[in-house]
């Protein structure tokens, strides 16, 4: 009997701690799975004449609200906001899936005058960065709110209602949009003296700078940079040669959502590698399989390119 109770005693300590960690394991499970999974929506206000002309004098104070379908009410806050500034608001941890309207009264600071009262559409949370536009237009007493609602992978459409792009990157005051359709392959630059600041863009980061910075030094030959250049005529302005981290962005949202159609093989960005030597720069691969890969290569060998395009808010 001495020795039955020995062996009881010595494994009583482990049979409890094992019982102890799977009561917090099942705690935990259950609290993970009744806790509704929660994204952030971000709301940018922006205060308009009829004309479209921002409102441009006063202080306003603005108070927002969340109406939910069960017709409760929640996330209430009041900012303060100078005319003529956009202001911005962010509603925490709503419930992935749910179904919000979004309340506005907006009241010039320390006068009397007309409230300007404006309602959202029903917008559905979604996962990841939720961004919201909502335009206050004054017309006559009637005031309408305009809203716009941007997610990764979204058509994006035009002031004349025509779809341009698809949403591949969401900030709260922009978003980036990549063509509907790639483009051929070019060169890097057709002819690399063509360049004559070489030293110069090797330190630029940003596509649109880069553009900017080459577009006037390769009229006339097949390179990206024609390329973009033929793309904002005709009304059409903004797009530029992405980055690779932007390239990046574009493969990985169309993996995702596989938006434009035919996107494999190699694409030059505007990321220059090295100008010792061989001018190089990076390119951007993604196979059939949606493998995305990186390299480098020399400015007059051909590869694809897309444009892409950053709109603010």
């Amino acid at each position: 009997m001495e020795r039955v109770f020995t062996l009881k005693k010595r494994f009583l300590f482990p049979a409890l701690l094992f019982v102890f960690i799977a009561i917090i394991f099942t705690i935990g499970c259950t609290n993970h799975l009744l806790k509704p999974h929660q994204s952030d929506l971000s709301i940018l206000v922006k205060l308009e004449k009829s004309s479209g002309r921002n409102i441009t004098t006063g202080d306003y104070q603005i108070t927002t609200w969340i109406e939910n379908r069960d017709g409760t009410k929640s996330h209430h806050q009041e900012i303060n906001s100078t005319a003529g500034a956009d202001a911005s608001i962010i509603f925490e941890e709503l419930a992935i899936g749910s179904e919000i309207n979004i309340h506005l009264e907006v009241v010039e600071t320390g006068t009397t005058g007309k409230k300007l009262v404006g309602t959202s559409d029903w917008i559905t949370v979604n996962e990841g960065t939720n961004v919201v536009v909502i335009v206050l237009r004054e017309d006559s007493d009637t005031v309408t709110a305009v809203t716009q609602t941007y997610n990764i992978g979204d058509e994006y459409r035009d002031d004349s209602g025509a779809s341009i792009g698809y949403v591949f990157e969401v900030n709260d005051s922009y978003i980036k949009i990549v063509e509907k359709n790639e483009g051929w392959q070019n060169y890097w630059c057709g002819v690399p003296s063509n360049i004559n600041n070489w030293s110069d863009l090797i330190n630029i980061s940003d596509g649109e700078e880069m553009y900017n910075a080459v577009k006037n030094q390769q009229t006339g030959d097949r390179s990206i940079f024609t390329y973009a250049n033929n793309k904002n005529t005709s009304g059409e302005s903004g797009w530029y040669i992405p980055t690779k981290d932007e390239l990046n962005a574009v493969f990985n949202m169309n993996k995702t959502h596989q938006k434009v159609s035919g996107l494999s093989g190699d694409y030059w960005s505007s990321s220059i590698a090295s100008i010792t030597g061989d001018y190089t720069a990076y390119y951007v691969s993604i196979t059939g399989d949606g493998i995305i890969s990186s390299g480098t290569a020399a400015v007059d060998v051909e590869k694809n390119v897309i444009v892409v395009k950053k709109i603010d808010l």
